[in-house]
């Protein structure tokens, strides 16, 4: 499953369209985890969250996170399993927390860029997006 050459995958990766499909899924359930994530602060709190309150930010932020690196590392997120999409690393492994981190933080800046990072998809022939050139992963068809 690995090019030799440029150690990036023999086979394409997804299309377009059926990434930002399992986004809209996974986006569903990053809102539920998120919704009942903001109960603990506000329970130990005993009063609402102050808007911009930083550490409340990093906090979300961490969830986020590690709703995505837990389901990558299994492969796949509830989203890519309703699209029959996987995750890989180019060496065809699972990926670690530091990939994840990678990956996570540079679909941030995809997303962040009005979506510009997802645009190689549209004209490279491995379908390969800013994020996934920049933590060596690739997600395929199953």
């Amino acid at each position: 499953m690995q090019s030799v050459k440029n150690s990036e995958p023999t086979t394409s990766s997804a299309s377009l369209g059926a990434r930002l499909g399992s986004l809209v899924y996974d986006a569903i359930a990053v809102i539920a985890i998120v919704f009942f994530a903001c109960f603990i602060p506000v329970l130990f709190s005993g009063d609402a969250i102050a808007p911009g309150n930083l550490l409340f930010l990093i906090y979300i932020l961490v969830i986020i996170f590690f709703y995505f690196a837990l389901c990558w590392k299994k492969g796949k997120t509830l989203g890519m399993q309703v699209w029959k999409l996987e995750i890989r690393k180019f060496d065809g492994t699972s990926l670690t927390i530091t990939d994840s981190l990678i990956r996570f933080f540079a679909a941030a800046i995809s997303a962040g860029t009005a979506g510009v990072g997802y645009a190689p998809a549209l004209w490279r022939a491995d379908k390969l997006t800013w994020h996934d050139i920049l933590s060596k992963t690739y997600i395929r068809k199953i």
